[in-house]
Order: structure tokens, then sequence, then C-alpha cells
């Protein structure tokens, strides 16, 4: 039997969701915006965040690095873009990115909680 799993629903709800947050990326990166995956940057946030999800479900302590790492890039990313264009948005435009920059802060917080860090230091390989 394959003891390899995606998602594992016996981790901390921080884990938990922080993974299918990442994932979740992935696909409306691909359905959405592939024009991120022509970077090497883009390549590393995407593909690397749903590659540290993968081994966050398999308790693997350099996968939840990975994901730190990647979700916290592209936080960094978005607020570059926001201070290279803040003065070009509006009203409505500004709403919108906050809306677009809160699952990436989301994803970081989820992955930084203490329920997070406790259980990786306790039970990750």
């Amino acid at each position: 039997m394959n003891d390899k799993q995606w998602i594992d629903q016996s981790q901390p709800q921080t884990l938990y969701l922080a993974c299918m947050l990442l994932y979740m990326n992935l696909v409306f990166t691909i359905l959405f915006n592939t024009g991120q995956l022509l970077s090497i940057l883009g390549i590393f946030v995407v593909i690397g965040g749903a590659v540290g999800a993968y081994f966050i479900a398999n308790e693997k302590k350099w996968g939840y690095f990975l994901a730190i790492g990647a979700s916290a890039t592209r936080v960094a990313l978005y607020v570059l873009l926001y201070l290279s264009v803040r003065d070009t948005i509006s009203g409505p435009n500004n709403l919108m990115f906050l809306i677009t920059m809160a699952f990436p802060v989301l994803t970081v917080v989820l992955l930084l909680h203490k329920m997070s860090r406790d259980y990786v230091k306790i039970w990750f390989r």
C-alpha cells in the first residue's frame, strides 16, 4: 500500500488549510494566469508552493520550509508590484488588489502560526 498522500486531515487545521491554499494557487495559476509560469520566479512560487504542500502532507520538514519560502516570495512580489503601480490604480482596482493579496498573506500566516510551528517541530522529519 502506498502511504503517500496529497492532504493529511489529521494535521492541525492551520497546516491543512495552508496546503489547500497552496494547491488552489497552482490550479488557479494554471487556469487563469499561465503567464506567471513563464518566469523562473513564477515557477518557484507556484510549483514550489504545491511541492511544499505535498511534502507537508507527508510530514517532511524541508517541504514546510519550501512552502514558507514560496509563499513569502509571492507576498513580496505582490508588494513590489503594488509599490510600482500604486499611483496608477484607483479605488476599485485598489480594493481588487487587496482582495488578491489576502490569499498569499493568509497562506503565510497559516504556515507561521504557532500551532503549525509546534506540530512541525514535534512530528516532522
